[in-house]
């Protein structure tokens, strides 16, 4: 994925300052060469210790959180641990519905803030696809139909060709022009679907800037 690659690039260029230090104090010759790494030893054991301390920011900056999970596929991962359950009750209960609503947003919702990403900005907590389709666009975040999403991405539905979105879900990956979903509120139950990128029933995407996401 193009976050994980973000994320390797970034631990490849703070070993390269790493391993510098050490090729910049062995290509003298003799005993030049020796006391030279003498001298510098403290500089690499301080390009080392760096090292520890910039992975996790640069981890981070590319969207790639400390623990290692991609910020995209850690949604996902949340969102696949709730398939097969049925009816929502954790869903809206948490949103602080004392009764059922349709919950395919709440879903979402409870998934980002499972991942943090609404405690810190990256997420809408939404219970009506109107008002998460307004967030998005509101910054700058909206992607129009036929767009083809990543793994992570918000998608929304229009159902009834009206206009109007009323339904929402997770991207899990995008393959061959189908577009692979998780979704509460599926038929009352939490369930994986796919999608022709063409599909007429998609009314478009959010695009969260993972590269903000707070590991």
């Amino acid at each position: 994925m193009f976050k994980q690659k973000c994320g390797d690039d970034q631990r490849k260029h703070y070993i390269f300052i790493f391993h510098e230090e050490f090729l910049d104090f062995t290509q003298t010759e003799g005993g030049a060469m020796r006391a030279g790494r003498r001298r510098r030893g403290a500089r690499a054991i301080g390009a080392a210790a760096a090292l520890l301390l910039l992975l996790p920011i640069g981890m981070l900056l590319a969207g790639l959180p400390a623990g290692g999970v991609p910020a995209p596929q850690r949604i996902v991962e949340v969102a696949l641990s709730q398939v097969g359950n049925t009816d929502g009750e954790p869903y809206w209960s948490w949103f602080g519905f004392e009764y059922r609503v349709e919950w395919c947003a709440c879903f979402v919702s409870w998934c980002a803030y499972r991942c943090g990403y609404i405690q810190s900005g990256l997420f809408p907590k939404y219970a009506g696809c109107t008002q998460g389709v307004s967030w998005f666009k509101g910054k700058g975040q909206w992607r129009q139909p036929g767009y083809a999403p990543c793994a992570g991405d918000i998608i929304f539905f229009d159902w009834q060709g009206d206009g109007v979105p009323d339904h929402t879900g997770i991207v899990e990956k995008y393959e061959e022009d189908t577009v692979y979903t998780i979704e509460g509120n599926a038929g009352n139950a939490c369930r994986q679907r796919s999608y022709a990128r063409t599909d007429a029933a998609i009314y478009g995407y959010g695009a969260p800037a993972y590269a903000r996401a707070l590991g």
